[in-house]
């Protein structure tokens, strides 16, 4: 009986035995990567996504997304959240999670509307899966596929996560009668191999591409988004070689015009509310610019933006008279409703797709990843406008930075036109102030006049625009003093708010508290009130380029009266820093009894790429440093 008994407990205790080494192996593994990922409570081991195409007896063509993870927890109690993305072109069709012997978990999924904001309206939709592990080295596998129903729908895939990953895998298996372009973008600085071969007994080619160590990425403030920095592939589905294929796809320019003309084509305009009101607006001006101007400023002014980007959404406008009946559209339907009420007074006005500058791609391809906005063109007396109402008090002859320099399509009948948006310089965006300080007991005071143009004047304009506008002297106080506590300013005068066509100008006393500091018989003064990017370096570990929001000319005069029976011992050295993306000159002069102080920031581009960051941080150190500097006047004996 002693035997008997003895081969089952060895068995038991054999089992056990397996488990705790494996259990031990994970456990290993996890702590190991805890160390390298410090900040994180899970990785990603494997992930896989195979993307293979049918096309149905009727020939309606699809694509199916299978998608494979393998989480590991690194904490105790890690808690995963997963995320799936569809719209009307797309659907989730099955999606499971398991722990790591295949057992099925059950979570049910929470789904709704993708919102970004206060209020987004599209046709995206999100699932979102959540799950706890309890211990370090638990493991979770999240499946899930999603199929595709207009493969045009089908143009992006990304290899990074939010969770790092150390391997992973993206396959295509393209058909032979699917025409497809496969372009690896930001791969530079990954470790990516590509491996393609031919299968001739399924008559598909096999793509894959392969990843390891993949940090996770993060969403980081002053960025422009991960299409810029993270490495991902574009998929380009240009034709279908299949007799009864029912599917138009993008194979160059055309087919994407014709595409985005037939979504527009199909509205049908009701001018009976539209045409009043261009007719009030208009009837008076007393040239086809001014008319532009009313009804381009009418529309910001009248009609909120909420922002509409993504499915079919990102391309179908809205009817101009629902915009107008709504009071608020997105881009598309902003656009429209100036198109139509232009058309109305008789102008030649076209609706145009672009991408902003979160997007690095051109029309050369043949994608919906190429634009996410859509705005207003006019052509008047030779000249083109670019209208975008979504702009809240920008003027006729500007553009916003989002969109400078980027390649535009232009609504032309069968065949679009081609244009470039016009690159402002920073000048365009002039902010000035001139301060003329005297000193009282330990405070400086004075008068204050300022200007403010371009991009400088939008941001003082949205600012007040947004909050209470009974308060405007009140905000106009906050938006000077800029946080600074120390700062006080009074009796305001100002000229040109909200209007567009002249720079804005303000007058005001200002006073500086705690700016003077007395030691025996010297007297320490910090002139500079406001210490303009003081402390602005950038973070050694970041990955996306840093988007300031806007080029930048910043100029200021600052002058301090020498009070009787002081004068100066030392004023800080000049400081003059200069590249191709920005300068920076400060500077102190005696002039008689005055000491004059001298700053000019300017910034030739809205982005410092992170090849540049090195040179900026040195530059920032510097700046610090001679902000630290003081004005040191002694005491005539």
């Amino acid at each position: 009986m002693r035997k008997i008994l003895i081969i089952p407990l060895l068995l038991v205790v054999s089992s056990f035995d397996v488990c705790a080494k494996k259990d031990d192996e994970n456990y290993q593994l996890a702590t190991r990567l805890a160390k390298e990922y410090p900040k994180e409570e899970a990785v990603i081991l494997n992930s896989t996504t195979e993307i293979s195409f049918s096309a149905s007896v009727n020939g309606t063509i699809y694509a199916m997304e299978k998608n494979s993870e393998e989480i590991m927890s690194l904490r105790m109690n890690a808690r995963i959240s997963r995320f799936v993305f569809y719209d009307s072109y797309s659907e989730i069709q099955d999606s499971r999670l398991a722990d790591e012997k295949g057992k099925r978990i059950s979570v049910s999924p929470v789904c709704g509307n993708y919102e970004q904001e206060d209020l987004f309206h599209s046709d995206v939709k999100v699932c979102s899966y959540a799950r706890s592990l309890d211990l370090i080295g638990d493991i979770l596998c999240f499946d899930h596929t999603k199929k595709y129903l207009d493969l045009k729908y089908l143009s992006r895939q990304y290899f990074s996560d939010p969770m790092p990953i150390r391997n992973k895998t993206i396959t295509l298996l393209i058909p032979d009668w699917l025409e497809s372009d496969i372009l690896l973008v930001n791969a530079e600085n990954y470790q990516i191999e590509k491996h393609s071969e031919r299968i001739a007994n399924k008559e598909l080619t096999k793509v894959s591409y392969h990843a390891v160590n993949l940090k996770g990425y993060e969403h980081e403030n002053f960025s422009l988004g991960m299409q810029r920095s993270y490495p991902h592939i574009l998929i380009l589905n240009k034709k279908v070689k299949l007799d009864k294929s029912n599917q138009d796809l993008l194979a160059d320019l055309n087919d994407k015009y014709a595409w985005c003309k037939k979504l527009i084509d199909g509205l049908d305009t009701d001018y009976s509310e539209i045409g009043p009101l261009v007719n009030k607006l208009t009837t008076d001006a007393k040239t086809n610019l001014q008319k532009i101007e009313r009804i381009f400023y009418w529309v910001q002014d009248n009609i909120k933006y909420l922002a509409f980007e993504n499915g079919i959404a990102a391309y179908q406008p809205d009817e101009a008279h629902q915009v107008l009946a709504k009071r608020y559209g997105d881009c598309k339907g902003m656009a429209n409703l100036t198109k139509a009420m232009l058309k109305e007074a008789g102008l030649d006005a076209r609706l145009s797709w672009l991408g902003t500058n979160s997007i690095n791609y051109d029309y050369s391809l043949p994608t919906l990843a190429v634009d996410n906005h859509q705005i207003c063109t006019v052509f008047l007396d030779g000249k083109t406008y670019f209208l975008d109402p979504t702009e809240k008090f920008i003027g006729i002859s500007s553009v916003a930075e989002r969109i400078q320099g980027k390649p535009v399509m232009i609504e032309n009948g069968e065949h679009c036109l081609l244009d470039t948006i016009p690159v402002l310089s920073s000048e365009h965006n002039l902010e000035q102030y001139k301060i003329d300080f005297a000193v009282n007991k330990d405070r400086l005071e004075g008068n204050y006049h300022a200007e403010y143009d371009g991009n400088s004047m939008l941001d003082l304009f949205r600012f007040l625009n947004s909050n209470e506008k009974n308060k405007e002297a009140e905000l106009l106080e906050d938006y000077l003093d800029r946080g600074h506590r120390n700062v006080g300013f009074s009796s305001l005068s100002y000229e040109n708010l909200y209007k567009r066509s002249a720079p804005f100008s303000i007058d005001a006393n200002l006073d500086v508290e705690n700016s003077v500091n007395a030691f025996s018989d010297e007297l320490y003064i910090e002139i500079d009130p406001y210490k303009e990017f003081n402390f602005f370096s950038i973070e050694e570990e970041r990955v996306d380029d840093f988007y300031i929001g806007e080029k930048i000319d910043l100029t200021a005069e600052i002058s301090l009266q020498i009070p009787a029976g002081c004068q100066v011992k030392h004023l800080p050295d000049e400081l003059s820093l200069s590249n191709d993306y920005y300068s920076i000159q400060c500077s102190y002069e005696l002039v008689g009894n005055k000491i004059k102080y001298l700053k000019a920031f300017r910034f030739n581009q809205s982005i410092i790429p992170v090849e540049e960051f090195e040179n900026w941080n040195d530059a920032i150190k510097r700046l610090d440093q001679f902000y630290e500097d003081q004005i040191v006047l002694t005491l005539n004996k």
